[in-house]
């Protein structure tokens, strides 16, 4: 099962600054969804950070954008679950967050909370009545 799609292309002019080329985001953003997500996009992190020792001054291309992929996703759904940002990382001045997009994908995660919530809500609710 695929959860990842790709966003954008490398013929596309990227319109922000920290927008990649090929950002990649889950197919949904229901807990599953993006747990997978955050699996997947970290085993090709792995598999690249190995190939840094065989490539020119150490440089995987790609391998920058992917990690910072995966740090949006992974502080926005820890924040979505209820942490705090202190929780979950320590935030310099040399190590600054996208706020805009974390707030963004935050929004998306807890939206699609609520939906599968109600979707369960009323599972149950028919479940019940057809045992009543």
């Amino acid at each position: 099962m695929q959860h990842i799609r790709e966003v954008g292309g490398s013929n596309q002019p990227s319109g922000k600054k920290h927008r990649e080329e090929n950002e990649m985001e889950p197919e949904s953003y229901s807990v599953r969804d993006v747990r997978s997500f955050l699996n997947e996009t970290a085993a090709k992190i792995r598999k690249l950070k190995s190939l840094r020792k065989s490539q020119p001054f150490g440089h995987v291309p790609g391998l920058d954008s992917l990690r910072k992929v995966f740090r949006r996703y992974h502080v926005a759904q820890c924040l979505a679950s209820g942490r705090t940002r202190e929780q979950i990382e320590t935030v310099t001045k040399s190590n600054m967050p996208w706020e805009e997009g974390i707030s963004k994908i935050t929004e998306k995660i807890r939206a699609q909370r609520i939906i599968d919530h109600e979707a369960w809500e009323e599972e149950n609710r028919e479940r019940n009545a057809s045992v009543a």
